[in-house]
């Protein structure tokens, strides 16, 4: 299996005690190595697009709870897992869920659409 590459946005943790952290236990089980923004200082606490370029240039997949970061990294053609996070009250406590959603940069789409409106005035009869 090849070696698949994930930087969890700082919005994630990848400690173990945590739900995004038992995710990335889930894929270092499955042949994927988790790294952590927090883990580079020249990432943590900067602009969404210091984390894109640097993505990019690893050749790495994101994931993040970000969707303005998501749609950002799908422009610049970076491979995005989008989480959810949802909170559910249960009788024994609450219980928390999260679920991915694979965002893939497709090839790029360009249309146009183009409304002109006119005011005509009426006509005296």
């Amino acid at each position: 299996m090849a070696k698949r590459d994930l930087l969890f946005d700082e919005n994630l943790s990848i400690a173990p005690k945590t739900l995004s952290g038992q995710l990335c236990q889930l894929l270092a089980s499955r042949g994927w190595s988790c790294h952590s923004v927090h883990d580079f200082p020249e990432l943590s606490g900067h602009a969404d697009a210091d984390v894109i370029a640097y993505t990019k240039q690893q050749g790495w997949a994101l994931i993040t709870l970000d969707k303005r970061l998501a749609y950002l990294a799908v422009k610049n053609r970076i491979s995005v897992y989008l989480v959810l996070h949802e909170k559910q009250a249960e009788e024994g406590g609450d219980a928390e869920e999260l679920t991915v959603v694979h965002l893939d940069p497709f090839a790029e789409v360009r249309g146009r659409t183009t409304y002109e409106a006119r005011l005509v005035e009426k006509k005296k009869e």
